[in-house]
């Protein structure tokens, strides 16, 4: 839900009004006969920062009287993935994704039991290296939204053909017509983010078709109960 939020906000479709004391977006629609919209709705905080809080949950008419709901309507128009374009490691993001400790330790997790001595972060990089470079040759990619702006999710099947170990957070240089791999994260992390431009969980791509195990293995703030 956060997700939705940022986007909202960033294309201009958050109503706020101080004098008022109201906040709203249209977070989605009721799947029922007449498709109601649905609305979360703010109230002035009672700390100073952030200024709104979540109040309540409405269905059907605009919070606001006189508006046109159809203004808050959200498009999510993720831009088209290029297979043709390179895909890019720069150090600093090597650096990260191999020195950082957080992230070693995820990919030690992953490679536990292929390494029979200590974990060996050169060949680690090559699997990486190799399987994303396979992927984008065949274009299997999601969006996602993160931190302002689309994104592409990237599946890395590095130890089994039937299981995504990690996915590749991808960014568009737009200069260089390539993408840069900004990190690597476990599945159940980039899920809420990918699933938040998706209309339904059915027309998520397979390999991210996660267990109700899986995604209670991470809680992502997604609490539709918090500041803004």
């Amino acid at each position: 839900m956060r997700a939705n939020y940022e986007i909202a906000k960033e294309i201009g479709k958050v109503y706020e009004s101080k004098k008022d004391n109201i906040a709203f977006w249209r977070a989605g629609w009721l799947m029922n006969i007449t498709s109601d919209p649905l609305w979360l709705v703010y109230h002035k905080n009672q700390r100073d920062e952030p200024y709104w809080r979540f109040k309540d949950v409405i269905t059907g008419d605009i919070p606001v009287e006189g508006l046109n709901p159809n203004e808050f309507l959200i498009k999510y128009e993720p831009p088209e993935f290029h297979s043709d374009w390179l895909i890019h490691f720069d150090q600093w993001n090597i650096d990260h994704i191999l020195g950082d400790s957080t992230n070693q330790n995820r990919l030690v997790s992953v490679f536990d039991g292929v390494f029979s001595n200590k974990f060996n972060p050169h060949l680690v990089f090559r699997a990486i290296y190799g399987e994303i470079q396979l992927k984008r040759k065949e274009e299997v990619v999601l969006p996602q939204w993160y931190h302002g702006e689309y994104q592409y999710l990237m599946p890395l099947f590095l130890l089994s053909p039937d299981k995504v170990s990690l996915t590749a957070a991808l960014t568009a240089d737009l200069v260089m017509r390539r993408y840069q791999v900004r990190t690597l994260l476990l599945p159940q992390f980039a899920y809420a983010y990918a699933r938040a431009i998706i209309k339904s969980r059915a027309q998520f791509a397979d390999w991210m078709m996660l267990s109700e195990e899986d995604l209670n293995k991470t809680m992502i703030d997604e609490d539709v109960d918090s500041d803004v």
